[in-house]
């Protein structure tokens, strides 16, 4: 089986199918460092208003990197990574957030049970969004980080198989392992295929910040819909359960390069799934969340 080619680097003029020039992603990407340092220096008077513009610049940044990926890969996004961290090859291809196989170490391992990180920041490190970025803190919601040091979020964070990130992408970009040619019967090493970033609406949504709630949902970098928004900001009660009363959310990021607050519920609205111990179903298909370009439905349900 192929795995994605190593191409020449394009021309300083080439376009991502968002229309945005290379030279001006890294721009977004440097200026993006730079907000992020002036919004760290209020993090440590414990400041949300400063965290929660960190993670809405950090999903800013994963997004211009995504693009600046697709332009050297033919158009193809980063992978979301689809298998698990199990030691074995059922890690599938490596994706965005971290390689699932490095040659020295072998293949990513889950951390449930432990509360440090580093066993998996050399993952990160070969990760395909990496190169663009360089730092391990961007893929973290800074609220995600100080809610997990105590109560009941500790508890959840110690059982996250995966915790390198806050941020799941849009298994949309491998119509949710449908795809031909994506899934975990690859190589060690191989990048698995993905959907064009060109064959995608522009308000669409191609990261979310996962909820801690369950921590399954942590055993990859890639999440479907319905596995729900985190509730860690806005003036919502940010507790461990959804409400669909209150204004309680968290950031997504789209793929026209913006990123924004959505409450549990409007999210819900489209993806679907149960929130406050209500069963939602999206209104229509194909929406924000169901965005799979090779189905009807967006890929709902698989």
């Amino acid at each position: 089986m192929k795995t994605t080619p190593i191409l020449p680097p394009p021309g300083p003029a080439a376009k991502s199918a968002a229309g945005f020039t290379r030279l001006e992603l890294l721009v977004s990407l440097g200026v993006g460092a730079l907000l992020g340092a002036l919004a760290l220096a209020d993090l440590g008077a414990g400041g949300e208003s400063a965290r929660r513009l960190q993670c809405l610049d950090n999903l800013r940044r994963l997004i211009a990197a995504s693009h600046l990926y697709a332009a050297e890969n033919l158009d193809r996004l980063p992978h979301p990574t689809w298998g698990t961290v199990s030691g074995s090859s059922s890690s599938g291809p490596s994706g965005w957030a971290y390689a699932t196989y490095l040659p020295d170490s072998g293949w990513i391992r889950s951390l449930n049970g432990r509360t440090d990180v580093s066993p998996q920041i050399p993952y990160l490190r070969a990760g395909q969004l990496w190169p663009f970025i360089r730092d391990d803190e961007t893929f973290l919601c800074p609220e995600d980080v100080v809610t997990s040091l105590s109560g009941n979020f500790r508890s959840l964070w110690r059982q996250r198989e995966v915790k390198v990130t806050s941020y799941m992408m849009n298994g949309a970009v491998i119509s949710y392992g449908n795809l031909r040619y994506s899934g975990t019967s690859l190589p060690p090493g191989s990048s698995g295929r993905t959907h064009p970033l060109s064959h995608f609406a522009p308000a669409a949504f191609l990261f979310w910040e996962a909820d801690p709630v369950n921590p399954f949902n942590f055993g990859a970098a890639g999440a479907q819909p319905r596995e729900g928004l985190a509730s860690r900001h806005g003036p919502g009660p940010g507790g461990t359960t959804w409400s669909t009363s209150s204004a309680a959310g968290a950031h997504v990021g789209c793929f026209d390069g913006s990123a924004r607050y959505l409450t549990q519920k409007e999210f819900a609205d489209e993806a679907g799934g149960i929130v406050g111990g209500n069963l939602f179903t999206p209104k229509a298909l194909p929406n924000r969340a169901w965005c799979a370009p090779d189905s009807p439905s967006g890929g709902f349900p698989f």
